[in-house]
């Protein structure tokens, strides 16, 4: 799992960069890092995944997208991450 925490860290240190960088032109730049979907291809059975995502239930792609419209009208927000994971990975 190396190579997954170092390309998220990566782009984590981008977004920050980038906020950083045209924030004077007011331009924001934000992420967003979804946790166990329910369309993941390692996603535990139904009966399991409380083990790992303390809601106890995956995400869908609805969460994804209020935390997007979120950001879109969250006019003060920028260089930030929003874990949208339930828990995952606390």
């Amino acid at each position: 799992g190396a190579d997954y925490y170092v390309s998220k860290t990566g782009l984590l240190v981008l977004t920050r960069s980038l906020a950083a960088a045209y924030a004077v032109r007011r331009i924001r730049v934000n992420m967003v890092s979804p946790g166990q979907l329910d369309n993941s291809i390692d996603l535990p059975p139904p009966d399991e995944i409380g083990r790992w995502v303390p809601l106890g239930r995956a995400g869908a792609l609805e969460d994804m997208s209020h935390a997007v419209e979120f950001l879109l009208d969250a006019s003060y927000v920028t260089g930030a991450n929003i874990d949208v994971a339930g828990g995952y990975r606390l």
